[in-house]
């Protein structure tokens, strides 16, 4: 199909500079097929009339190559700067921020030297070889081959810079679906902000700026959970609570089996104290001393500690260790 300008150029060849020339016979048939072929094909793209695309299968843009050498059709590349008014484009790839954050698309057709060409930015691309993937294969920007593409996503620190799907596998045929997707890193997420980076740092968040935070973790940050009872006819201890307290306990009482979903190796505390008369204790079925005799009652006005961890495979909460107030 002709192009506005390949018309106007074809109409143009018939003028002289004494005037318009006739055109009649083979040429004004020329003419008239070519703006026919214009009109009919057109309506693939403008379906209203108006002027105005309203479909179209790529997005493209100009671009130029000041690379040095020809940046081949097929090849992703990233945006470096601008020459006059085309930006430039270069090779891009996935090891690196500046080689892949600001990835544009992929190259048309070769790209001479100091020259212009088209990117495509969005759309389908085709007669590309596809002979090294699968139809329907996620490509991302390769993190070994500067311009390349993979059917793996890039571990990282490699940047997993999505670029399309594979419609068609040919050697010289093929049809890409390009969809680019550079990703995120963390700190751009706009409810995140992050100052000062350093090994283990953790993030939190900040219910005053509304923002996710880092920091390094000191004493305080992570809390205890802790249950506490006052005089009752028994505790349940739970996987969610690391210390359990007792007090002024004025009856007998019973430690029941902890209950929620503990891990191996989770422990946990238990403080006991009475109201000043020693109460009775009874241990449910899990508990397992481990080198001491699990108590039997309080020492009236004495505070009394257990320490108590999970063993998984025997299904017992074995206390290691107790010992109270002198």
């Amino acid at each position: 199909m002709a192009t506005r300008n390949e018309i106007k150029a074809l109409i143009d060849s018939y003028i002289t500079t004494n005037g318009i020339q006739a055109i009649t016979g083979v040429k004004l048939n020329e003419v008239l097929q070519s703006i026919a072929d214009f009109f009919i094909h057109s309506a693939d793209y403008d379906t209203d009339g108006d002027g105005i695309v309203d479909k179209s299968e790529t997005l493209q843009i100009t671009a130029r190559n000041s690379t040095g050498s020809t940046i081949t059709k097929g090849t992703a590349v990233y945006i470096s700067g601008a020459t006059g008014n085309r930006p430039n484009i270069i090779l891009a790839q996935a090891d690196a921020d500046a080689t892949a954050d600001t990835t544009i698309g992929i190259v048309v057709a070769d790209i001479l030297n100091n020259a212009d060409g088209q990117v495509c930015v969005n759309g389908t691309l085709h007669d590309l070889d596809t002979s090294a993937f699968t139809e329907g294969d996620l490509l991302y920007l390769s993190s070994s081959v500067a311009g390349g593409l993979q059917n793996t996503r890039p571990a990282s620190p490699n940047h997993a810079v999505f670029i399309g799907y594979v419609a068609r596998v040919h050697a010289t045929l093929g049809r890409l679906v390009i969809n680019i997707d550079k990703g995120n890193h963390l700190e751009y997420l706009h409810d995140v902000l992050l100052t000062t980076l350093a090994d283990k740092h953790f993030l939190y968040y900040d219910s005053a700026s509304g923002l996710w935070k880092n920091k390094q973790l000191v004493y305080g940050d992570v809390h205890l959970q802790t249950q506490d009872v006052s005089s009752s006819v028994g505790i349940t201890p739970a996987s969610n609570i690391d210390f359990n307290k007792v007090m002024a306990q004025a009856e007998a009482l019973t430690i029941a089996n902890p209950n929620g979903t503990f891990v191996e190796g989770q422990s946990f505390i238990l403080r006991i104290k009475d109201n000043g008369t020693a109460r009775a204790l009874t241990f449910d079925t899990k508990y397992r001393a481990i080198g001491i005799t699990l108590p039997t009652t309080t020492t009236a006005s004495k505070t009394m500690y257990l320490g108590i961890i999970y063993n998984a495979t025997d299904d017992k909460f074995d206390v290691l260790g107790f010992n109270e107030e002198a």
